[in-house]
């Protein structure tokens, strides 16, 4: 970084310094309040992992929307709108079409259940095999996007204080690790909603001063229209572009109902709730809170175009890397009114902390309930709960740990986003095939999954070698500084190699888990019709929308024949026997 970038974003007064702090402390001093001196102790499982299922919707909604704000979400975004445009507005049709597949479809399944884990859905419907894989594949992703998630904004407090990363990385994690270990999903959902709130507070704050800055709102739409960034309806229905309206409407709802309707850390907060109803309206407060914050996103990347529209800061050399446009902007814009920056900086933090919190807490919950306490059924809930505090712990230093790794693999941002996207497309598969399907049984999903994993290995690996896509017009007509002209622009070799690239490998990212779970459906159901059709099942675990009208009935007569007095030793039959029993007032519940 040259001289000039260092002087445009060294900016971090004793202030910014005491509000980062102080966000710091809130949220250690809730994880001491729910793990030392709350009357009820983090000391069963129930407690630590569901919260005793007495938690409001609201804490729940602001955990979903906190845990699903990545760190990389508020300073990729902008940096997104600032180079291609606005047309990620239409990921708030996503977040409303996905809300209705939470309602009408996963919700009713799940809470149905109460399952503690969402895999254990997956030994219902199938067998332990495909649970634990699942389980696995789900702990090795979420292990691997927690370094990610930590070291972005660490790099960015890094750039505006000067601190060194390595001291930002670990005392954050610290912090982190210490209210998730011992404070449980109760000091996950509120430390989650302190963190909503610095993040609203630090967007929705950079937005109206940059828009005051550069004298209105208006001002900044006429300046993003004139130039391109306000395109919004770039209709081409070809899977091959990088993005349009139909990449955000079937690929973006696709990829976060995978990530919201059959993710164990969403799973684990719906069931923390007293009733399906109060389920129901987190979600809703979800939907408007995630599109809301996504909004100002947008406006915030369209309002740092508008400043930097006649300087491109990468060409003139005020920044590196686009992500650090972002830093640079509220640096230039809110250093003169004392703390702001701080509040940022704390905003983007309570990102980073509140997705790596949130994954801390729901894999442990997972590999405990998945792996040993099938093993080690009668442990006590004291000391079930210690173990998953251990879990805590571990998973937690060993994320530490990666995140040196990250500094020095230059593409591993991309490898961690490219991990999620493979193994996220076939899980949703494994659920989705569950639900939707009464033919599809275990050998066909197992199929189904391994081919969907190396289907999208292979295309995944081959749109490595594309290069980079060219983003929309930018100049230095502008800058009032001197600095070394180099020009972007794309490179003739770039477009033939492209060319010559085959087609698949350019399909885009945002239809990942959507090949992912067709392929899988595609394999899984002649596999299935080969093999024989899958055993039955309580039709419960169907979506509602697929259950036959006396499914009730048809399912105790069915599995009542086939279950056998060595059934009853699996630890399992307890839950199918629970399902079968259920009384109508506990569904309508």
């Amino acid at each position: 970084m040259d001289v000039s970038t260092e002087k445009s974003l060294n900016y971090f007064t004793a202030i910014d310094y005491g509000v980062f702090v102080v966000m710091l402390l809130l949220s250690a001093l809730i994880g001491v309040y729910f793990g030392f001196i709350s009357k009820k102790k983090q000391n069963n499982t129930s407690e630590y992992l569901l919260g005793s299922k007495k938690m409001g919707f609201f804490p729940v909604a602001a955990s979903l929307i906190a845990s699903h704000i990545s760190a990389s979400t508020l300073l990729a975004l902008p940096a997104e709108i600032y180079h291609f445009g606005s047309e990620y507005i239409w990921s708030i049709a996503s977040a409303i079409l996905t809300g209705f597949a939470l309602i009408h479809v996963f919700l009713p399944v799940f809470y149905g259940l109460q399952v503690t884990s969402a895999f254990q859905y997956l030994e219902l419907r199938f067998n332990r095999n495909v649970r634990l894989v699942a389980s696995l594949i789900f702990a090795l992703t979420g292990i691997t996007f927690i370094p990610v998630v930590v070291y972005v904004p660490a790099l960015a407090l890094s750039q505006v204080s000067g601190i060194n990363l390595h001291l930002i990385t670990t005392f954050t994690s610290i912090i982190c690790i210490f209210y998730t270990t011992f404070g449980g999903l109760k000091a996950v959902l509120w430390t989650d909603t302190l963190q909503l709130i610095m993040m609203i507070g630090g967007i929705v704050c950079v937005m109206f001063l940059g828009l005051n800055y550069m004298g209105g709102f208006n001002e900044v739409l006429r300046t993003a229209y004139e130039n391109g960034r306000l395109d919004l309806f770039n209709m081409n229905p070809s899977p091959f572009v990088r993005t349009s309206f139909w990449t955000y409407i079937i690929g973006l709802s696709f990829g976060w109902t995978a990530k919201l309707g059959v993710s164990q850390c969403c799973v684990q907060r719906f069931l923390s709730v007293p009733n399906i109803h109060v389920a129901k309206k987190s979600v809703y407060v979800f939907v408007i809170g995630y599109s809301l914050i996504k909004i100002t996103s947008v406006m915030v990347g369209i309002t740092i175009y508008a400043k930097y529209a006649s300087c491109d800061p990468i060409i003139s050399q005020k920044i590196e890397k686009i992500d650090q446009i972002l830093p640079l902007f509220v640096m230039e814009v809110a250093s003169k009114i004392p703390g702001l920056p701080g509040i940022f900086i704390a905003g983007v933090f309570s990102a980073s902390l509140s997705s790596m919190s949130s994954n801390l807490n729901t894999i442990a919950g997972a590999l405990y309930e998945d792996f040993i306490r099938h093993k080690y059924p009668n442990l006590s809930e004291k000391r079930a709960s210690d173990i998953m505090k251990i879990l805590v712990l571990i998973i937690g230093i060993i994320s530490l740990g990666l995140v040196f790794v990250v500094e020095h693999m230059g593409q591993i941002f991309r490898v961690c986003f490219t991990i999620n996207g493979l193994s996220a497309g076939a899980l949703f598969g494994l659920f989705t095939a569950g639900m939707f399907s009464k033919t599809i049984n275990t050998k066909g999903v197992i199929t189904g999954a391994i081919s969907s994993i190396v289907i999208l290995t292979i295309i995944i690996m081959g749109s490595l070698a594309l290069p980079k896509p060219v983003p929309l017009p930018i100049n230095t007509s502008g800058c009032d500084y001197p600095y070394n002209n180099t020009i972007l622009s794309s490179n003739v070799d770039d477009k033939l190699s492209a060319e010559n690239i085959p087609i698949i490998f350019k399909l885009s990212f945002m239809y990942y888990i959507l090949l992912g779970t067709i392929v899988l459906f595609l394999v899984a159901i002649p596999v299935s019709y080969v093999t024989g059709n899958c055993e039955p099942f309580d039709e419960r675990l169907l979506a509602p929308i697929c259950r036959s009208k006396n499914w009730k009935e048809k399912c105790r007569k069915e599995l009542e024949s086939k279950m056998t007095r060595s059934d009853k030793s699996d630890p399992i039959y307890e839950l199918k026997s629970g399902v079968i029993k259920s009384n109508d007032s506990k569904e309508k519940s």
